[in-house]
């Protein structure tokens, strides 16, 4: 085995709370002046009481990627997985330890990272590249290459400040998967885009691993995305390494974590549950499973307690939810409801939300939640976006075979009628 190509030894990162970040030596003199002289924080937030207090994003975090690995990094919200990549990709650096990388880095963790927003495509396209260490020739060769995969042909001379969310990504993928690097890293932000994109994306993550030997960290909630693209893992909690294997045992012992979150107490919603930049004029504020129950038959409907609170009036929003199964990673299914959300500015309101049978199979599994209009036929426009939401077991029948995991996650229900031959 040859030298990593990215390690972490001891690495350790805080941040301080209550605190605005410093941009220059100057203003690091200057609040250290003004500390001594006992005056007051001007680099303190605005509004801000509580004391100053540090927070660990993560803590004492060490692992060793080799080339050509293709790691799946995963871990409940505010785990430390974004940070992780922030540091290999050095936009962050580390409070202690040490970060090694060999080769060049491509990354695409936040919307609008590494662009310059007052600069259009095409020019971004160019600085990117010159970051890379590519000459003007090299760059010009993949510049076609990169504005047809990105599907921004038409805004490529626009400045990307008047980018949407997902032209960004769009743009930024295109970039990193086609410009010279040995390692990249992807974060959660490839879900902005559609289905027919995220497809591009996987084919080009793939090949970039098995023809060009890229080393690749991915960063999902997505278990079925990670199973897909990856082959080793990486297991953060409570910004700590819990585990380093292959991917099945990493996402065995990640699906474990998530069983023991299954719980019938109320789950009060914050930005740690929200993974898109969103709207919200009108959002999630809570929700609970009616029956203050966790287990259930598979012939028993489920209710579940959904609090919700407008920012603007609203009318005809509707609810949307995504059952996943622990076990596989997998989404069960999907269901838009009818348009009922109708309130004023500020107006509060709940609603209980009745799951009917659906045939599911013994196992765990969670909910993921959204507020919007249209549907999978008319088109969808979000303003909010949780996950995970309240999560359930079914429980085993009392009488009949145990179901194997292999037969799939629902119960398929038909008929047989014998009919002359044809």
């Amino acid at each position: 085995m040859g030298k990593p190509v990215l390690s972490f030894e001891a690495v350790t990162k805080h941040y301080q709370r209550g605190v605005l970040g410093k941009a220059s030596l100057a203003h690091d003199i200057d609040r250290w002046w003004r500390k001594w002289r006992y005056k007051e924080d001007i680099y303190r937030k605005v509004n801000d009481t509580d004391t100053t207090t540090d927070f660990l994003a993560l803590n004492d975090v060490s692992f060793e990627i080799q080339a050509g690995d293709v790691v799946g990094i995963v871990g409940a919200n505010g785990a430390g997985k974004s940070t992780l990549l922030k540091l290999a990709a050095k936009i962050i650096t580390p409070s202690k330890g040490t970060i090694r990388i060999k080769g060049k880095v491509a990354s695409i963790i936040e919307i609008g990272t590494g662009f310059h927003p007052e600069l259009t495509g095409r020019e971004n396209i160019m600085l990117s590249g010159t970051m890379l260490g590519m000459t003007k020739r090299d760059i010009l060769k993949q510049l076609n290459a990169i504005i047809d995969f990105s599907g921004v042909a038409a805004f490529i001379d626009t400045p990307v400040k008047r980018y949407s969310s997902g032209m960004h990504v769009r743009l930024a993928f295109a970039v990193a998967a086609h410009l010279s690097s040995d390692i990249l890293l992807i974060d959660e932000v490839l879900a902005v885009g559609d289905y027919k994109f995220q497809e591009q994306c996987f084919g080009s993550i793939e090949a970039a691993n098995r023809q060009q030997g890229r080393t690749i960290l991915f960063v999902s909630h997505s278990t079925a995305a990670v199973r897909r693209l990856c082959t080793k893992g990486l297991l953060l909690a409570g910004g700590q390494l819990r585990l380093q294997d292959n991917i099945h045992a990493v996402l065995q012992a990640y699906a474990g974590t998530t069983v023991q979150q299954i719980t019938n107490e109320k789950i009060y919603f914050t930005q740690a549950h929200r993974r898109f930049d969103l709207q919200r004029t009108v959002a999630f504020v809570s929700m609970q499973l009616h029956q203050h129950a966790v287990a259930y038959d598979a012939t028993e409907p489920i209710d579940i307690v959904v609090a919700v609170k407008a920012a603007v009036a609203v009318a005809n929003a509707r609810f949307a939810f995504t059952i996943m199964s622990v076990q596989t990673g997998l989404a069960v299914g999907t269901c838009f409801l009818e348009p009922c959300i109708t309130l004023q500015k500020g107006e509060a309101a709940a609603y209980v939300i009745t799951l009917q049978p659906c045939n599911l199979t013994v196992g765990n599994y969670y909910t993921i939640w959204s507020i919007g209009y249209g549907n999978h036929l008319t088109g969808i426009s979000d303003v909010d976006h949780i996950q995970p939401g309240v999560g359930f077991t079914i429980k085993t029948a009392e009488e009949g075979i145990v179901w194997s995991a292999d037969w799939g996650t629902v119960v398929l229900a038909a008929q047989a009628q014998r009919i002359p031959m044809l």
